[in-house]
């Protein structure tokens, strides 16, 4: 769960922050403390600080060096280190991306930069595809692509969206009457030749597709499939939560 967000540049000056689920004090005082650890973190070690673990509270932090700003994001330490650094990076070229123009000479007017409330659901949603990409970088993996309802939200490569779409359907809708005699729900299913093997998973209200080859350890990457099928589980149910509490303002 996101908790708050700010973007200082690297003079220390807030040029945006946002709270989700609670109030951060102090935000300016903040940004300079963030400003300063991540100067002396590049100092001492020659690397910026990317990552800071409280109890239960992890702050991930991206940086862009060309515009001088970084990207300061607080959440649930339980949500893990790769959904906080790529929600990071995400908003963070988000923001770039729109104001860069204005980064050249920062205001201290944080209404300058208001107009990004606007963009942060999209970044969020964005995060999707980067996650795929990540999994298909894995030695093995092929092609990842994930179906909400009858729409293909991304695929890592160029497929029929209407025949995927359309056999997905028929294929969840048989098991799901064969485990409907069990009382249960399908949530995995594997099919698999001499020289492939597609994954099907049940992501929130989503289906996570992969399609691996058949030569590489199945449990290497059963491993790796999971990991990115929780990572995106954690994404689609923060874009959906956003979703449901921006439509009320």
């Amino acid at each position: 769960m996101l908790r708050n967000l700010i973007i200082v540049s690297s003079s220390g000056i807030v040029l945006y922050s946002k709270d989700f689920t609670s109030v951060l004090s102090q935000p300016r005082l903040l940004g300079g403390l963030i400003t300063a650890m991540l100067k002396a973190s590049v100092i001492r070690t020659g690397f910026p600080v990317s990552l800071i673990e409280l109890k239960s509270i992890a702050v991930a932090v991206q940086s862009d060096t060309k515009c001088k700003v970084s990207c300061s994001l607080f959440y649930d330490k339980s949500d893990g280190p790769a959904f906080g650094r790529l929600l990071a990076l995400e908003i963070l070229s988000a923001f770039v991306q729109q104001y860069s123009s204005q980064l050249v000479q920062i205001s201290a007017n944080l209404k300058d930069f208001s107009g990004f409330n606007n963009k942060i659901g999209d970044a969020i949603r964005s995060s999707i595809r980067p996650a795929l990409d990540m999994l298909t970088s894995v030695h093995g993996i092929q092609t990842a692509l994930i179906i909400s309802g009858d729409t293909l939200l991304y695929s890592t490569h160029e497929v029929d969206k209407v025949g995927v779409v359309a056999n997905l359907d028929a294929l969840f809708g048989i098991a799901s009457d064969i485990m409907s005699a069990q009382h249960d729900l399908p949530v995995h299913m594997s099919f698999h030749n001499q020289n492939s093997r597609i994954v099907l998973l049940s992501v929130d209200r989503s289906i996570l597709v992969v399609s691996c080859k058949a030569a590489i350890d199945a449990r290497k990457l059963d491993y790796e499939i999971n990991k990115t099928a929780l990572l995106l589980q954690k994404l689609l149910v923060l874009n959906s939560n956003l979703q449901d509490s921006w439509s009320f303002l």
